[in-house]
């Protein structure tokens, strides 16, 4: 198992140079040591200036013809509605990618069907006869209420482990969503946890203090077969 490396950065624009400079090494890391790169990547406000910086420095070095992009969740909404985390990554970023491969989640058929489908997907494209397939990297957040994908505290999505991807449905949400699970998260080869804001970064004091589970990114653990586990946070 590999140990946890923390970085605590002090500029917004720091912390996203860095971020995007370590997404785009651990994808070349996969492409040269694997011959291509699955990954999976978040929604949010945060990653919106990280794939900018993406787009403006490092997408000529990116051999994107390998490239696998898959969601780590996504709003139950129409992929061009401005909060589809889908449509905020293609507008800015994969678009501009040439021959890489997408798979986002069909948010034109119900939502039940939406999650089954994406699950299928993955273990149909993973080649894995079991639900937890093994991405290369997994680029995560982290909200003010310590949930980490669409993961959130107090519910019961925090325990499933015999599903890949579920339906999330919670009154305080404006929009039902679909999620990736823990297992899944837990097995990716490479992990970028990447947050700012004094409301989170009192949120990962508590919780190396406290190893009571009372934020679902407490339930990030990696595997044993874990490269790398990198988080990135802003201290601005």
């Amino acid at each position: 198992m590999t140990n946890k490396k923390v970085v605590f950065i002090d500029s917004f624009d720091e912390f996203n140079l860095s971020v995007a400079k370590k997404i785009v090494d651990t994808i070349q890391y996969s492409i040269e040591k694997r011959g291509k790169a699955s990954i999976a990547i978040s929604g949010g406000t945060t990653p919106i200036e990280i794939f900018k910086v993406i787009k403006e420095k490092y997408l000529v070095k990116l051999d994107t013809e390998k490239l696998n992009i898959y969601w780590v969740d996504e709003r139950y909404v129409s992929h061009n509605h401005p909060d589809s985390n889908f449509g905020i990554a293609n507008d800015i970023l994969l678009r501009h990618m040439k021959k890489v491969k997408i798979f986002p989640v069909d948010t034109e058929i119900s939502i039940t069907d939406a999650a089954y489908q994406y699950e299928q997907l993955l273990m149909m494209n993973f080649n894995s006869k079991k639900v937890v397939p093994k991405f290369d990297l997994v680029f995560l957040g982290m909200g003010s209420d310590g949930h980490t994908a669409s993961l959130f505290p107090n519910t019961d999505q925090l325990s499933i482990s015999d599903k890949a991807v579920i339906t999330v449905k919670l009154k305080q949400l404006n929009y039902h969503r679909i999620s990736l699970t823990f297992p899944v998260l837990n097995s990716a080869k490479n992990r970028i946890i990447a947050f700012y804001g004094q409301k989170k970064l009192k949120i990962y004091s508590e919780i190396q203090r406290n190893y009571h589970k009372k934020y679902p990114i407490q339930h990030l653990n990696p595997s044993s077969i874990s490269e790398s586990d990198s988080w990135f946070i802003g201290k601005f």
